[in-house]
Order: structure tokens, then sequence, then C-alpha cells
């Protein structure tokens, strides 16, 4: 990809973009058999990987056959040169509909959109056929970042001003006054701006602030955060209890806690443990370790993820929701051990799937009251997907 390079894309974007993509290259590269044409068996993964290379740009970013040649394919071989353009015009003559018409429509959308085959059943077992080809279109064409305001004294007049200087336009979502909606194409500038280096904002998925609103912290509050890297929720629960609430952010892993206590906006009433959530370390500790509030953002599939992370998407399978659902379960049951009667646990998935989000507040519905759900879906929202639930323990 070095003469790509060269042209001004970085090599990650098409790394990025093959990943994205990755079923309905393979479905390219089996439906006009382009194994035949392998001549070293030494060099597979080097040949596969020019070749799907080869495949993306004629066919999704449709550039020309003879731009693909001069920028590609010199890598494939000189003596097999000739034959692989013939394929490769068939490719880009070809029409991805008709290639599909013999297959299911599960399979269609999914060889269509690039997604799992499981991953697009249970989406049409949840919504509407049309609904869910949105949905997958969303997560191929991801357009928005969201950035908050992170401290007290940060003026939102004077960052929107700096970011209109360096060409950043930045829009106000209706629903949170201390957010902002910006274009994904401009994220290299905003992280080279002076509001950013300065922690005057951060970056921060919409559905992820509403986590914490949906908590309500107040002056005075003791809060568990449990699973807390990489800390942005805890940050954002004393942004909005004004500094005045007590914070303890529990995280399993000592690198992504280390790496996460960097953040210029956390303050000094939050402390931090390391610690598995599924067993926290408070069973003989005096009545204080009771917490008015909980948030629980529980580790998932990271299906309603995909908008920012494409390759999760490979990893949606059966056995690994059936693993999540189990830890979900353990977090939760833990969770509202340590929550006072009365109190508010806020659980929350970035995930689509029933088994990560309803049916796990229901596997305690003996202990709690549901207050309000909450789901995003990107397509609708302009956000990541995500599963809010607010409950009480009663």
């Amino acid at each position: 990809m070095n003469e790509i390079e060269e042209r001004g894309t970085p090599r990650r974007y098409y790394f990025v973009q093959l990943v994205k993509y990755l079923n309905q290259l393979i479905f390219y590269f089996k439906a006009f058999n382009f194994s035949q044409l392998q001549y070293n068996k030494n060099e597979e993964i080097r040949f596969r990987s020019t070749t799907f290379l080869a495949i993306y740009l004629s066919v999704i970013e449709k550039q020309s056959i003879h731009w693909v040649i001069i920028n590609v394919l010199q890598r494939v071989g000189s003596n097999r040169n000739q034959e692989f353009v013939k394929k490769l015009q068939q490719v880009k003559v070809s029409t991805l509909s008709t290639l599909l018409e013999p297959y299911s429509s599960i399979e269609q959308l999914s060889l269509r959109y690039a997604h799992p085959q499981f991953m697009v059943e249970k989406l049409c077992s949840i919504l509407p056929a049309a609904e869910v080809e949105k949905l997958l279109q969303s997560h191929n064409a991801q357009k928005y970042l969201y950035a908050r305001i992170s401290g007290f004294e940060a003026d939102p007049i004077q960052i929107r001003k700096s970011f209109r200087q360096i060409g950043v336009p930045l829009k106000r979502p209706t629903e949170i006054p201390f957010a902002f909606q910006i274009w994904r194409r401009y994220i290299k500038k905003i992280v080279k701006s002076p509001p950013y280096l300065r922690g005057d904002i951060v970056l921060q998925d919409l559905a992820s602030m509403h986590t914490c609103i949906s908590m309500d912290p107040q002056p005075g509050d003791r809060i568990l955060d449990a699973c807390a890297a990489p800390l942005m929720k805890t940050s954002l629960l004393q942004f909005l209890s004004r500094g005045q609430s007590k914070t303890l952010s529990v995280e399993l892993s000592p690198t992504r806690l280390q790496n996460s206590l960097k953040s210029p906006t956390l303050r000094a009433t939050s402390s931090f443990l390391i610690a598995d959530s599924t067993t926290l370390p408070f069973r003989d500790s005096p009545p204080k370790e009771i917490f008015d509030k909980v948030l629980l953002d529980a580790p998932c599939t990271s299906s309603g993820a995909i908008y920012y992370t494409p390759e999760m998407k490979w990893f949606q399978s059966a056995e690994y929701l059936r693993s999540h659902a189990i830890l979900q379960q353990k977090l939760l049951q833990e969770c509202l051990n340590y929550l006072k009667q009365g109190g508010i646990l806020v659980y929350a998935v970035c995930s689509y799937y029933r088994e990560e989000g309803e049916e796990i507040i229901a596997s305690a519905s003996n202990l709690i009251k549901i207050i309000n759900t909450r789901r995003f879906y990107p397509h609708v929202d302009k956000c990541q997907g995500f599963f809010i639930a607010k409950l009480q323990k009663i």
C-alpha cells in the first residue's frame, strides 16, 4: 500500500476498510475464483490482502482499473497480471444484487452491508427489515463524533470560537447543552486544537453521556462506577455534580486504569480501585461501603460500537453473546449488593441484543424497580447503539 499512502491516504485507513467489508470481499474473491491465480503458496496472505484491496478500490471506492493497476497490481506478479485484470474487470461490471439473487434475505443483507449473518439475524428479530437495512448502512458511513465540556471554568462560547478559527464547525445537540456534535472528518484538527490539549473538552459519545445524565448525580452522593476505564463516565459524573459527589471507580485492568488516570479532567473527589466488580472487596467492610448510586457500564459484545469500531462486527457470535450475558448478570447482582435500599443503579451496554439489555435487568426483577429504559440506534440518534436502564433497588 506504499504507493497509495504516498497519494495522501494513510495505510491504516485501508486496513480498516478491508476489515469493515471483509465478508463482502471474500464473497467476490470466491465468486470470481481469484484463488486460481495464486502462484506462490508461501505468499497466500499477501496475495489475498492485495486482491481484497484491488477489489475494494474497484468496487467500493469505484477507482478505475487503470488506477488500480498502477497502484496495486504490480504486487500480484507480472506473469499473472493480465488474467488478474480480466477477473477484476468482471467484478467491476458485475451487479451485487444479481450475484446475491440465489441467497436468502438474511444472507443478502449480510453480504450487501458486510455484517456477520448472526448479527443480521439478531437485528431482524428486534427491528423491521427496513430499519435493519438503515442501521447496517449507518455502520458503514459513520459521520459524527461528539465532544463535551470537561471543566467547570471552560467557556462554551470561547470553545466554539476557537474551533471556528481552525475551520471546525460545532453543533449543539438539543438534549445536552454542554456537548458538541462534530463531523468525523475533522478529527485530526480536533485532537490538535488548544481546547482539546488543555483538557477543556473531551471526546465522548452522545449515548455514553446520557448514561451519566440519567443517573442525575447530586452533591454528597456516594457513587460506585463499576468497570470504570477509561474513566470518561467518572469524569462526567464529577462534572454533573460540580465536583461534590464522591466517586469510587473500580477497574479490573491495572493497565487500563493507569492509562486512564492521565486524564486532566478527573477530580480530587474521585478514588480508584483495581478489583473485579463481580466480587467486590467490601464484604467485611462497615456500612459506609453502601453506595447511594451505582453506574454499571458493563463489558458487552460491543455490537452497538461497530459505528466506531467496525472490527467488532466479526466477533459477533452466539457464544460471544452468551459469555457476556453470564458476566453481566454476575456484575448486576454484585453491584446491587452494595447499593442502598431505594438507591439508583444505571445499567448500560453498547449492544443491540435483548440478551444483554432487557433480559439482564429482568434477571434481577425481584430486587429492582425499573424507572425507565432507553435504546439508541445510529441511524436514528446519530450515535452508537446503546441500551440504558435506570433502576431503583427495592
